[in-house]
């Protein structure tokens, strides 16, 4: 099946607003498509599920809501196995933190990006003092970790929780109380994390679904225009047939694993995520009464 960027249901779009905005090449060519539909398509905003992103971070989808957490790397692999061990033991009370009533999902993704883009943000601004040749020597200690890296793949890795309620007040209490509980478990196996928020959120999925394009977005342009969030994440176009999809003519095929094993070696997903390409590996964790 074949997917365009468009809206089943025609939007009431203020074009006058939108000259005023600073958008990027392709979200103009985004808002034309919408503004000069004709008639009703597949579209490729229809292949996302999610209802709504707020700006605090929360998703919505029916009466499904939920935050995503990123999380940074610990030195497992070289830890000794004295370490290794009680970092399993923090990871295990950190799973079962989880009841029956949350949802996690652990997403790892390996992503091409800019190199320039990666040297603006881990460039270290001197500040004319006795220490700026310290900032200097681990910028450039930095810079040249980069430059070994894989072909410009970055590693992500993300922790999305999301629980069932019947509104929105009810969602972000429980979801702020759980978000809380995971970032300073994470702190006790010595794992720096930190929330998304919706704009953040927002251009994790764009930059997943569109191959090269920069992610130009603040919620002022929803109010100004009446485009949706998903309008501003969703892939120019989509094709679907049974080996793969291709999105935006950048070819991907989807796996689903199921391992059946007595024992299996704690370095499966490292040896999976050294694959040199674009990769994103989804683990769906559903917690059950031990009864």
């Amino acid at each position: 099946m074949i997917f365009n960027f468009f809206n089943s249901k025609k939007k009431n779009i203020n074009v006058t607003k939108l000259k005023g905005l600073n958008l990027t090449k392709e979200q103009k060519k985004r808002i034309n498509n919408l503004v000069n539909e004709t008639k009703p398509t597949d579209s490729t905003q229809s292949m996302l599920y999610f209802d709504e992103i707020f700006k605090n971070g929360i998703c919505k989808t029916g009466n499904i809501y939920s935050k995503t957490i990123q999380f940074f790397d610990i030195n497992y692999l070289l830890a000794n196995n004295e370490d290794k061990a009680s970092i399993f033991e923090n990871y295990c009370e950190f799973l079962n933190y989880f009841n029956e009533k949350i949802n996690v999902q652990l997403t790892f993704i390996n992503q091409k990006t800019n190199g320039n883009e990666i040297l603006e943000k881990i460039h270290i601004k001197m500040k004319n003092d006795n220490i700026d040749y310290l900032r200097e020597e681990y910028y450039q200690m930095l810079k040249n970790q980069l430059e070994k890296g894989n072909n410009g793949i970055v590693k992500l890795k993300y922790l999305t929780f999301s629980i069932e309620e019947e509104s929105y007040k009810k969602a972000k209490q429980s979801l702020e109380r759980i978000e809380l509980d995971v970032i300073n478990n994470f702190k006790t196996m010595g794992v720096l994390a930190e929330s998304l928020n919706g704009v953040e959120r927002l251009e994790l999925l764009h930059n997943i679904l569109n191959k090269d394009e920069t992610f130009n977005f603040n919620y002022k342009m929803i109010t100004d225009t009446g485009l949706t969030t998903k309008d501003f994440v969703a892939p120019m176009s989509s094709k679907n047939n049974k080996s793969n999809i291709e999105l935006d003519k950048e070819l991907s095929s989807t796996f689903y694993m199921q391992i059946l094993v007595n024992e299996m070696e704690d370095r499966i997903l490292a040896d999976l995520l050294e694959i040199d390409k674009k990769l994103l590996v989804n683990i769906h964790l559903k917690p059950f009464e031990q009864m």
